[in-house]
């Protein structure tokens, strides 16, 4: 949702690092799908998915959390 305020937090774990982007917009996450080349957003969990060992997302009680662990 535009204007929502966003908390980034990282913190090692194992060997690497896990990243939180919590905002508190309820809206779920949108799919990740193929992008056509002139398309201007939808990519930042294709980036996500390919770049982290895993990531996933969970409702918090004021919106929710994205979290990815990297190597």
């Amino acid at each position: 949702m535009p204007g929502t305020p966003i908390r980034v937090d990282a913190t090692p774990h194992a060997g690497g690092v896990r990243i939180e982007v919590r905002d508190s917009s309820p809206v779920p996450l949108p799919p990740t799908c193929h992008r056509d080349a002139e398309d201007e957003t939808g990519r930042g969990l294709t980036v996500v998915a390919a770049l982290a060992e895993s990531w996933g997302w969970q409702p918090e009680t004021y919106g929710k959390v994205v979290w990815c662990e990297l190597a």
